[in-house]
Order: structure tokens, then C-alpha cells, then sequence
């Protein structure tokens, strides 16, 4: 599925004669479910964080999508006839750059590539790239200060892109 960092997304479970839906991330037989819909109540290890929530139809929807996101979600539907259905999706990114302002005609500052790291700014102590995509900055400062535009490949081709804004504010600026 292809699905847009910082975007919400619904991912349908739309079945008529429903009458309990369980939303797992990975195996259905080792976790707990992270949202259920049993009848009228709702609940789940995710449910009421913000980010997960789960529709009166049975769908899943994540708002504000993030690279920690991926993986693979499984429902398990239980019918009002007594039967059962169960599907699964999966969200998975491959690689993950960082560019300093448009991502046109630049070098990565920063690349994840599976677990290989690395770009023109990696290893200089100031920027570094996490295993799930994040950008970190050490010891902020006004140099630091600009847009920063993200760009993910996702396993079936598609991609997205995303932008963020670091803006210095505070004491610090008072000392310029």
C-alpha cells in the first residue's frame, strides 16, 4: 500500500455483517491486538494514542503516517453468521534520503540504503540517520537553521517525500 509520510490514511476493512474486527501489527498468533472493535466497544494496544484508530465499519486508520508505521498489519473479522475472514497489508520502506532543501540536483546530506548509512553529511558529528528513517542533529545551531526535504522508497516502487522546517527561536537568537 502505498502510503505518504505525515499523511492519514484508512485502510478498509468495509464488510457488511460484521460483528468483531481485530487489527494485529505482525502475527495474528504472537501479539495482542493493537485496536479491536468488538460490537459497539473498542479498545487494542494502540487505541486512544493519537495515532491508531479504528471505524464503527472496522477499518484502521493512522494519522500523521511515519517511517516507524511500517511493517505489516493483519484484521481478523468475525461475521454475525459465524464465520471469519483474514487479510493482511503491508507497509514497507527501502530506502530513506535526506536532502538539505530541494531534493533536485543535490546530494543526500544523509541515505539510509536497507542498513547501510551514510551522505555527504553523515559521520561529521553533527547529522546522523536512525534504522527507522530519522533524521537526528546534534548541538543545534543557526547553521542548522532551513528546510529539509525527506524522500522514501517504498518495496513496490512508489515513493514519497516530505519537508520539515527547522527554525531557531530563544535565547539563542538574542545572542546575534
Amino acid at each position: 500500500m502505498k502510503v505518504e509520510l505525515g499523511s492519514d490514511v484508512i485502510i478498509s476493512c468495509d464488510m457488511n455483517n460484521l460483528q468483531d474486527v481485530y487489527w494485529f501489527r505482525g502475527s495474528t498468533l504472537t501479539t495482542s491486538p493493537i485496536l479491536l472493535l468488538e460490537g459497539d466497544n473498542k479498545g487494542g494496544t494502540e487505541y486512544g494514542n493519537g495515532q491508531f484508530h479504528i471505524y464503527a465499519n472496522g477499518s484502521m486508520g493512522i494519522t500523521g503516517v511515519r517511517l516507524e508505521h511500517e511493517g505489516s498489519y493483519n484484521v481478523v473479522a468475525y461475521f454475525t453468521d459465524g464465520s471469519s475472514g483474514e487479510s493482511s497489508v503491508n507497509v514497507t520502506i527501502t530506502d530513506v534520503y535526506w536532502f538539505r532543501g530541494s531534493s533536485l540536483r543535490t546530494s543526500p546530506i544523509l541515505r539510509l540504503e536497507g542498513d547501510n548509512k551514510g551522505g555527504t553529511e553523515y559521520g561529521n558529528g553533527q547529522f546522523d540517520i536512525y534504522a527507522n528513517g530519522s533524521m537526528g542533529i546534534t548541538a543545534v545551531r543557526l547553521e542548522h537553521e532551513g528546510s529539509y526535504n525527506v524522500v522514501v522508497y517504498f518495496t513496490d516502487g512508489s515513493s514519497g517525500e516530505s519537508s520539515v522546517n527547522v527554525t531557531i527561536t530563544g535565547w539563542l537568537n538574542e545572542l546575534l
